[in-house]
Order: structure tokens, then C-alpha cells, then sequence
């Protein structure tokens, strides 16, 4: 009997290398945004993004587990966008009270700047629903400058207090008030009104809404 009968691991096949993936996860996220922004919500179909890509539609499937996941990835890319538009990652500033409101609008008014240059985005942001965890997401990503400067603006429109504002909380706020006056602005029945008027009432929404989660807390921990 030869020598390396019954011998193991001596003349096995060679190891086929993997190949790489014909699209990945963030190829598939950068096709549907393109899309999206040429398009609107209508060009965010499976069929359409595998006719984009050349590539089968089970093949994005392998990329993306459904169209759910690529929806919730599309939104956090813009929830991110909008914050990067928003100036919040240029550090915590000096501000005062007396400030505070026109620094909200400020805000407000770069949020309307954007959705009047993605007007496709937008409609595909006021399409599809939002939950918490895109919030919980863009606080988990946001890096130090981000986190600095939405605290110092929380702290600035809520006073004493703030610590207690949970930031998903405050994110999910702020995205609410903001596509309520996002759509708004977008009725034509309403255009007598003026975008800006919506957008000022968003931001005096946001600081109610971020003074009562304060009140809130407070009262709570007494």
C-alpha cells in the first residue's frame, strides 16, 4: 500500500479564491440614491436597481436583504446629508439666548435650502416612515463635533434641564417637525402661506417640543 494512503491534508486541491462580490452593500445604497435623486420615490424598485447596476436581481439580494434595509439605508445617508447642510459639524459655538431663535431658523432655512435643491430626495424623505432607529442610528454615528454642537444648541434652547433631553428623542423631534414643514411647504393650497412661514413654525415646534421633553425629565427625577 503506498505511503500516503490514509494520510490527510498531503495532496489536497488547492484553495479556489473567493471571488469578490459582483456589487456590495454600499454599491447597491449609492445606485439608489442616484436614482432616487433623478427619479424620486418611483425609481427606488429592486428590478430598477438590478437594470441599473447590470447585474440579476437575485444579485442584489445578495448585497441588501430587502427593500425595507434599503430604505432605512437611504435614510440614514440623508438624515446624515441634512445634518452635515445644517452646519452641525462645525463644533459648539458661543450662543445666548436671545440668539436662540434665529439660530433655529437659521437651521430651518438651510433645510428648506436643501429640499428646494433634492426635490426628488425630499419627496422620497416625506414617503417613507421614519422610525426611531434612524434616529438612534445618526446619534450613533454622529462624530464629536456633531454631538458638541447639537448639545450646545439643545442646551441653549432648553436651559436648565437639558442634560435630561434624551438625543434619539431629540432626533426624532427635530426629523418630525422638520418633514411636517417640509410637506407643508410643498401643498399648493397652502403656498399663499410661504415656505418660510412653515418652516418658522417647525422650528418653534422643535423648541417647544425639546423644552417639554425637558419639563418632563425634570418633573420625573423629582
Amino acid at each position: 500500500m503506498p505511503e500516503h494512503v490514509g494520510r490527510t491534508g498531503e495532496f489536497e486541491a488547492p484553495a479556489r479564491r473567493r471571488r469578490p462580490p459582483l456589487v456590495t452593500r454600499d454599491h447597491v445604497i449609492d445606485m439608489a440614491y442616484r436614482l432616487v435623486d433623478d427619479e424620486g420615490p418611483k425609481g427606488l424598485s429592486m428590478r430598477r436597481l438590478a437594470s441599473a447596476l447590470h447585474v440579476s436581481l437575485p444579485t442584489v439580494y445578495t448585497a441588501i436583504d430587502s427593500r425595507e434595509a434599503l430604505v432605512e439605508r437611504l435614510l440614514d445617508r440623508l438624515v446624515d446629508e441634512i445634518a452635515t447642510d445644517l452646519a452641525l459639524d462645525h463644533g459648539a459655538a458661543d450662543r445666548s439666548t436671545a440668539s436662540v431663535e434665529d439660530e433655529l431658523l437659521q437651521r430651518g432655512r438651510a433645510l428648506l435650502g436643501w429640499a428646494r435643491r433634492r426635490p426628488n430626495l425630499t419627496a422620497f424623505l416625506l414617503a417613507e416612515e421614519i422610525g426611531a432607529g434612524v434616529a438612534e442610528r445618526a446619534v450613533r454615528a454622529a462624530g464629536a463635533a456633531r454631538r458638541a454642537s447639537a448639545a450646545a444648541l439643545v442646551q441653549t434652547v432648553v436651559g436648565p434641564g437639558a442634560g435630561g433631553v434624551d438625543p434619539v428623542v431629540a432626533v426624532m423631534v427635530v426629523v418630525a417637525e422638520g418633514r411636517a414643514a417640509l410637506w407643508l411647504a410643498r401643498q399648493e393650497r397652502l403656498a399663499g402661506v410661504g415656505a418660510e412661514r412653515w418652516v418658522e413654525l417647525g422650528c418653534r415646534n422643535v423648541a417647544c417640543a425639546l423644552r417639554t421633553l425637558a419639563g418632563a425629565a425634570v418633573a420625573a427625577s423629582g
